[in-house]
């Protein structure tokens, strides 16, 4: 068996970062599993050699895969949607318009031979209604860490400026708080090198909801970036937390003084960060990207 892992583009930068990173780091960990692997952007690299071709959501059609290969399996890692709990996806969407979206992405969904989704709500809900579907838990590797660099900077926040956020941003930037870094610049979510120094001398990186309505576990951010970084995550409240514990691994928060308050007491209490920034790495490297790659690819029968 011989499989491909094709990055492909999307517009998304976020996906963009992030997708680059995981297949990058998912290609390595298949070569450590001894599995006869090729790494490329392009579905050229697909030829009668490839057995199974990995992608990321929608950087191409199964059914371009398929052309290239009739025989070629097609399978997705990376975050399909943001289920809430209780299988009200449907009306979950219909709030934000995006009916149509969700509709488009489930009959695309519908034609991969399987999924191996980052965000267990996601994961649950595309077992449940009938899809060949499994938890990819993100755990450590090496290349998501940088421990070359000094924490110099306080609190980070880095993504879109929706309303939510720029509603808790700014009430964290009223009290005049020093050494503070918020951006949403391209070329920094864009890039996997430069978002991970940026979290890497961060004390402190915040993780607040695009939408209110939106509360899932950002785990690349968190986990990908935060705890590999040993950087205290502040976030809002998430649905499938996965095995994080408020107090132990991260701390949740509120609204926008919330978050002042429990920057301004991690600050000053060291001692008690560095405690919850240690267990989350241990955590994770209790649960390394090898091992729950090896699981994965062996529930979508994959691997034996």
């Amino acid at each position: 068996m011989k499989i491909a892992v094709i990055i492909g583009e999307t517009f998304f930068p976020a996906a963009y970062r992030t997708g680059h990173a995981i297949f990058r780091a998912v290609y390595m960990c298949l070569k450590e599993l001894d599995v006869n692997v090729v790494f490329g952007k392009s579905l050229s690299l697909i030829d009668d050699s490839i057995d199974i071709a990995i992608i990321l959501p929608q950087s191409f059609s199964p059914q371009e895969v398929q052309g290239r290969r009739s025989h070629t399996k097609c399978f997705l890692i990376g975050l399909t949607f943001d289920p809430l709990p209780q299988g009200r996806d449907g009306q979950y969407l219909n709030v934000f318009g995006v009916r149509g979206f969700y509709d488009n992405f489930m009959m695309y969904v519908s034609s991969l031979d399987g999924i191996m989704d980052l965000n267990m709500g996601s994961a649950l809900f595309l077992k449940h209604s009938g899809y060949n579907a499994v938890h990819l838990k993100l755990g450590y590797h090496a290349s998501f860490e940088n421990s070359q660099i000094d924490k110099n900077n306080d609190v980070l926040f880095l993504g879109e400026f929706t309303r939510p956020r720029r509603r808790i941003l700014r009430c964290i930037n009223s009290r005049k708080h020093k050494g503070v870094f918020f951006s949403n610049n391209e070329n920094i979510l864009r890039d996997f090198v430069k978002f991970r120094e940026y979290v890497a001398c961060s004390k402190i990186m915040l993780n607040i909801h695009t939408r209110k309505k939106m509360p899932y576990f950002a785990s690349m951010r968190i986990v990908m970036f935060g705890f590999t970084n040993q950087t205290l995550i502040l976030t809002q409240k998430c649905e499938y937390m996965e095995d994080y514990k408020n107090g132990e691994h991260l701390i949740v928060c509120g609204d926008g003084l919330d978050f002042y308050n429990k920057i301004e007491y991690f600050l000053n209490n060291e001692k008690v960060r560095r405690e919850i920034v240690d267990n989350a790495y241990r955590s994770i490297n209790s649960f390394p990207l090898r091992e729950n790659l090896r699981c994965a690819l062996q529930e979508l029968r994959i691997l034996t």
